[in-house]
């Protein structure tokens, strides 16, 4: 086979450049400008030093300092293994863009410099787009220019506290991202940050596998993709015994942009029920007009054994496997009403 001339070598090398597994790869492992236009000639099958500096116009020394610290920069001793793990980081990148039918872009907020760097370093490494910020007031100004999909901040941070931002966001500004809350203080529950609107949240210390599992469970939006992940088909849904229904009042739900808090009929439940926390359930919903019935696919997220100041016995279920047509039905009441919260607690769940 006849060997491609330096010029279309190049233009190979250029080409490969402008592909979003390339990117990832070379702003992932810090690689240089002049690093990345050695990567790239790799990739475009010219091996040698000799054929690199000719396409790339730089000596052979050169190249071989470059690869050098492209070898260093990831922790690989050759041009066999650099390949590998390019290999490797491609197919982590397709795996990413299968589970997402849009690859989120992430915006993470703590005002501690070394867990931006470290959350940030470690989700891009599974294909997020993430950026950073130290506090609420610069996560605010980054959100207007970029509209994030998902944002994940720490909750108790200097001047506005991460429940300040997701106020700003979701209330001031009436956008609605995905919100995810870290936090080390014990006295945050789950029923706190879904008041206020809050999909998930996550005790530090936690990991970058624990903080891309919670995105992944809340981001998915394909039933398909989101059974898969979870482990969860539509007949591992349980629907409520009859017994345990009738101690719900159906008709008085309230109503969030990610699930429902069903209060009890009587002003205190079974400490028993704190068992359900986790199961995965199915049961019946109206709109208040009577014009639209559903089946709800949901899992149990929290329970008020015990009506209380924050509202009615009963239980906080999360939406899953929606299907698109009660998505619509479900979040047109949300919109309507000015919603904020993920689930309500049950007594106030306008917007303030």
């Amino acid at each position: 086979m006849k060997k491609k001339s330096s010029n279309a070598n190049a233009l190979d090398t250029l080409q490969n450049q402008t592909r979003p597994e390339f990117i990832a790869f070379v702003e992932n492992n810090k690689l240089s400008v002049r690093e990345s236009d050695v990567l790239a000639a790799l990739l475009a099958r010219i091996t040698s030093n000799d054929d690199m500096g000719e396409a790339l116009k730089l000596s052979p020394n050169t190249v071989s300092n470059h690869l050098k610290s492209i070898y260093s920069k990831t922790a690989t001793l050759n041009k066999t293994e650099l390949m590998c793990f390019f290999a490797e980081c491609c197919l982590n990148h397709l795996d990413v863009v299968k589970r997402f039918s849009k690859v989120p872009c992430v915006l993470f907020v703590d005002d501690e410099p070394d867990i931006l760097e470290i959350f940030q370093t470690g989700l891009s490494k599974h294909g997020l787009h993430v950026d950073i910020a130290n506090s609420a007031e610069s996560a605010l100004e980054i959100f207007k220019r970029n509209h994030h999909d998902i944002i994940i901040s720490d909750v108790r941070m200097p001047k506005k506290s991460g429940m300040d931002l997701l106020r700003n966001i979701k209330v001031d500004i009436g956008a609605n991202p995905l919100f995810i809350f870290i936090t080390g203080y014990p006295d945050f529950t789950l029923e706190d940050c879904m008041a206020e609107g809050a999909a998930d949240f996550v005790s530090k210390p936690c990991s970058v596998d624990d903080l891309y599992n919670s995105i992944i469970f809340n981001y998915i939006e394909s039933n398909e993709d989101k059974a898969r992940y979870i482990g969860a088909r539509a007949d591992h849904f349980e629907q409520l015994s009859y017994k345990f229904l009738r101690k719900l009042d159906l008709d008085n739900t309230a109503l969030g942009h990610g699930g429902m808090f069903i209060p009890s009929k009587t002003a205190v439940l079974s400490s028993s029920i704190e068992k359900l926390i986790g199961a995965k359930i199915k049961y019946p919903w109206q709109s208040n007009d009577g014009s639209k019935k559903l089946v709800i696919s949901g899992e149990i997220c929290w329970t008020r054994t015990e009506t209380n100041d924050n509202g009615p016995a009963g239980i906080g279920v999360k939406f899953v496997l929606l299907s698109p047509e009660d998505q619509q039905a479900l979040y047109s009441n949300v919109r309507k009403n000015e919603i904020v919260a993920f689930i309500p607690r049950g007594n106030s769940h306008l917007k303030p």
